[in-house]
């Protein structure tokens, strides 16, 4: 069917995908940020170059950093994006960008073990620029932001005020390595203080993450296939073979009127 190993491995590429993308489908996790509200400000990071540092914060104490960039390993950026100053971890650490840029909206995909050490698990990023955007399905998050909080936390203020945002890590969960307080619920997140206002929600990605898991998984479900097909084709060949015996003896006793007994265990044999 294909006359070069290079297209059998990328048909094989393209089968994967399509049922990876399958699996996912249904998996409706953030919100569309709204673009019409800055039509002046959209941009793309597509082809564009970035630096990003990261600095994890234990309320005013830096307690790690990480410098994200485009040209690193793993890492593929989406769509358009907004700037970014604030990141919430789901342990209630936060991430703040120290460095951002006009953007709107982007989506950052973490391979596991090969973007940096600090995330141990295939993740994704989304970032927003206000709460309502930022909102996921209940079964997640729920911001509990008063009207005048909002506000000010969009930029309608100079105050300096600190929002707290509650988010569910039932289904969210990224570890990383020498952060993780307990002291931080993980349930109630400080969101930071303006202008940190655009946030960052980190959510888990779905399996199969890698390649070989999603191997593992059609490997799986072609043998039971497999096994099921073949154990229905016995039971049928068998029941063939029963009601083929059974017609051939039903001749046979035809010819042997004389002998009822015989007929009988004939047309009772297995």
């Amino acid at each position: 069917m294909f006359s070069t190993p290079l297209l059998q491995q990328d048909y094989f590429k393209a089968v994967v995908t399509f049922i990876c993308l399958l699996l996912m489908a249904d998996a409706k996790t953030f919100e569309k940020l709204d673009y019409s509200m800055y039509p002046a400000r959209v941009c793309s990071l597509l082809n564009s170059n970035f630096n990003i540092t990261l600095i994890a914060m234990k309320g005013i104490q830096e307690l790690d950093t990480i410098v994200l960039t485009s040209d690193m390993s793993g890492i593929k950026v989406i769509g358009d994006c907004e700037f970014y100053m604030g990141l919430v971890w789901p342990n209630g650490v936060i991430w703040r960008i120290t460095e951002y840029s006009p953007v709107y909206e982007f989506t950052v995909s973490f391979i596991p073990y090969k973007v940096f050490s600090h995330v141990t698990r295939s993740s994704h990023l989304k970032i927003y620029d206000n709460p309502k955007k930022a909102r996921l399905s209940t079964k997640y998050s729920s911001y509990k932001c008063t009207k005048e909080e909002i506000l000010n936390y969009v930029g309608g203020s100079s105050e300096e005020i600190t929002y707290k945002v509650q988010v569910a890590v039932t289904d969210i969960q990224v570890q990383i390595t020498n952060v993780w307080y307990d002291q931080f619920s993980s349930t109630v997140c400080e969101c930071g203080v303006k202008p940190w206002f655009p946030i960052i929600i980190i959510g888990e990605s779905s399996f199969p993450s890698t390649y070989w898991q999603l191997f593992l998984l059609i490997l799986a479900a072609v043998t039971f296939m497999v096994i099921g097909a073949v154990a229905t084709f016995l039971t049928l060949l068998k029941l063939v073979r029963v009601k083929r015996k059974r017609r051939l003896l039903r001749k046979l006793c035809g010819f042997r009127r004389g002998k009822k007994n015989d007929c009988w265990q004939w047309t009772n044999m297995r």
